[in-house]
């Protein structure tokens, strides 16, 4: 029987190196991390009742959570979201490391505000676009004002989804163009509305 040789020296160079390159990519610098959503589409979460408000993050703080809140004329810059297809999370497109989460305190339960927090990895940060116009989370409950109230600043909580029309939520979809600006070494987001309601393959077209 045959007792493979093994290079002590030349294991542990290699563990030393994976552990380098770990490190570097834990600590890789904020921007470099962003352009990984430099082409996603973003987009506004406006209620789907007549005269719904939209969807923005407050700068109200709950301890380490940025409150999500209702409002008819958010700015772009606390308003557009992307949605990470990767984590099944939804992000603010000006801040893509904050995604959109229960309350730190709540856990999965019911009941709790719908805020923005650092992404960990966590159950409670799972969130995506279901039928019928619903935003759902990992439980399978649905963004919804509370009080079902179309109101100015009333925040937002995932609860049973019952089919209220306050439980719906239309997506409008933005064109993203990139540049490079002359004071900056990165790439900037400018962001135009679209005029008109599209279809996906007008959509497709402007990639």
């Amino acid at each position: 029987m045959i007792i493979p040789v093994v290079n002590e020296e030349a294991a542990k160079a290699e563990k030393k190196a994976k552990r380098a390159a770990k490190r570097e990519k834990k600590f890789a610098p904020q921007e470099t991390k962003q352009q990984e959503y430099v082409n996603l589409r973003t987009f506004q979460l406006k209620m789907a009742i007549k005269g719904g408000r939209i969807v923005y993050v407050n700068k109200e703080k709950s301890g380490p959570d940025h409150l999500l809140m209702l409002s008819k004329k958010p700015s772009k810059s606390r308003s557009l979201f992307i949605l990470d297809k990767r984590t099944s999370s939804i992000r603010l497109a000006s801040a893509p490391h904050l995604a959109m989460s229960n309350q730190a305190t709540r856990g999965v339960k019911l009941g709790g505000n719908v805020v923005l927090r650092k992404y960990n990895e966590s159950k409670t940060q799972v969130a995506k676009l279901g039928k019928y116009k619903r935003v759902l989370n990992k439980n399978g409950d649905c963004l919804t004002p509370h009080f079902y109230k179309n109101e100015e600043d009333n925040r937002l909580t995932w609860w049973n989804c019952n089919g209220s029309d306050a439980q719906k939520w239309k997506l409008l979809w933005q064109i993203n163009q990139f540049k490079k600006s002359a004071s900056a070494p990165h790439s900037r987001l400018h962001v135009m509305q679209r005029r008109t309601w599209g279809t996906k393959s007008y959509l497709n077209k402007l990639k």
